[in-house]
């Protein structure tokens, strides 16, 4: 497949309409986007080819290579994004590899090294959000190395040594290596910790911090975890040059410790507390406005989750009309779950798997799990309990993510709350424990699931 057919791919509709609509560009260049866009529209979605449309191979490569470039562009501009990162949450690797050398070559030649230093300090930052499965060492070992050779600093060495440490312990967990985690990767943080202590490394303070409150957040002590993400926002704040949007993020992070900690209510309250400061701030950070979203709803205020909702879409309208990644479609049927519109959510549902199957899927088990629970609320039952079973085969598949297969379990649990709830037999105690002591410790799909599931099916 080519790199422009798998980027096109990967957009939303809207975008793709956008692009055919705004994009300049030759003639040439405007009818093989047209061609290919209407080709991914049709009901069986192909990739175009040369003589699709008359022309030479070697002119059509390079129209596609020009349009790769300038969709690129905009599409950065439209989700005010570097392209890196869009690529990388895309699970496109292909064409993150192939952009990452095309531009090493396009600012060699111009011997631009600060903007070298800048695109390859971008990719140190951004190539660990690829899924496990997509991760290549050698590629990651390629972009520490020339970021290393460009800076020349022990600092640059120490971050890309910080960034190793967060992929390798993000591994360990999915693997549920628990024992690596704590033996292995958290003393070699605390010792990169311990060096650095004392050097005005402000980026590599905030890494070692993010990291260290990562690792101990895979363990379980949140009140370690805490401290980590204030000492981090602490930092943050009086270095705001170096990551201008982690702030927010660290302090949506806090927010969950707090909610894992001490649970919805003190998560609630960090989030007003926020909120009273400046909300435009959850206009602007689609992270934070999620994990303050996904609080409302543990705590059932959803007039402040609708709120939300618009701040970050800028509408409360249909199914699929412009949504970009499936998680967005997820939180629109959350939404509409704790309205009690389960059509609706169905809906939603269903725009998250079509996106997530030609997109990214990251968030498989979540939106299989939420497919479940919308049938449930349907009180099809027979369809929910089959949906399960499905799940469960598909996780058990080598075609699943290997960082979903850990919430197998979440399926048999559900599973066995709908079978009690309706054969109109008593709640297992294992599963009466699992839903009270876990219904409200995350912000993630489950959680949010679950808590619906057992104010509906268990109380």
């Amino acid at each position: 497949m080519s790199y422009l057919h798998d980027f096109l791919h990967s957009i939303s509709d809207s975008e793709r309409e956008q692009l055919c609509d705004r994009l300049e560009c030759t003639d040439t260049e405007a009818r093989v986007l047209r061609a290919q866009c209407e080709a991914l529209s049709a009901s069986r979605p192909r990739e175009l080819r040369a003589d699709d449309l008359g022309m030479s191979v070697s002119h059509f490569d390079k129209c596609c290579s020009l349009l790769l470039a300038k969709c690129y562009e905009r599409i950065a501009e439209l989700r005010a994004q570097h392209i890196l990162p869009i690529l990388a949450t895309a699970g496109l690797h292909k064409n993150y590899v192939h952009e990452l050398r095309q531009r090493d070559r396009s600012l060699h030649r111009r011997s631009a090294k600060r903007a070298l230093i800048e695109w390859y300090h971008t990719a140190v930052n951004t190539y660990l959000l690829f899924e496990v499965r997509l991760f290549d060492e050698r590629v990651w070992k390629h972009i520490g190395d020339r970021y290393c050779e460009l800076v020349k600093s022990g600092e640059a060495r120490t971050l890309v040594q910080l960034r190793t440490m967060i992929r390798q312990s993000f591994v360990h967990y999915v693997q549920g290596d628990y024992a690596a985690l704590n033996t292995r990767d958290l003393p070699v943080l605390e010792k990169i910790r311990k060096e650095i202590q004392n050097k005005a490394w402000p980026e590599c303070h905030i890494v070692a911090g993010t990291a260290m409150a990562q690792i101990h957040t895979a363990l379980g002590n949140m009140e370690v975890v805490v401290q980590w993400w204030l000492f981090t926002i602490a930092q943050l704040k009086a270095h705001p040059e170096v990551y201008p949007q982690a702030l927010a993020v660290a302090r949506g992070s806090l927010a969950q410790a707090s909610l894992r900690l001490h649970g919805p209510k003190a998560a609630q309250k960090v989030c007003e507390e926020i909120w009273k400061e400046n909300n435009e701030v959850f206009a602007r950070n689609g992270h934070l406005n999620l994990v303050y979203f996904r609080v409302s709803l543990l705590c059932s205020d959803v007039h402040r989750a609708g709120e939300l909702l618009k701040m970050r879409f800028g509408r409360m309208d249909v199914a699929g009309k412009g949504l970009v990644r499936p998680m967005d479609a997820v939180d629109f049927a959350l939404y509409s779950l704790s309205l009690r519109q389960p059509l609706h959510a169905l809906e939603y549902v269903q725009e998250g798997l079509s996106l997530s199957a030609k997109m990214y899927a990251g968030f498989e088990a979540d939106i299989r799990f939420l497919e479940c629970v919308t049938y449930a609320f349907l009180e099809d039952f027979p369809h929910a309990l089959q949906r399960i079973d499905a799940s469960l085969r598909f996780l058990r598949s080598k075609k699943a993510n290997p960082e979903s297969t850990m919430w197998s379990e979440e399926f048999r649990y559900l599973r066995s709350l709908l079978q009690a709830y309706t054969q109109g037999r008593p709640i297992p105690s294992d599963v009466r424990h699992h839903y009270g002591s876990l219904a409200a410790q995350s912000v993630d799909v489950f959680s949010n699931a679950q808590m619906l599931c057992w104010k509906t099916f268990g109380s």
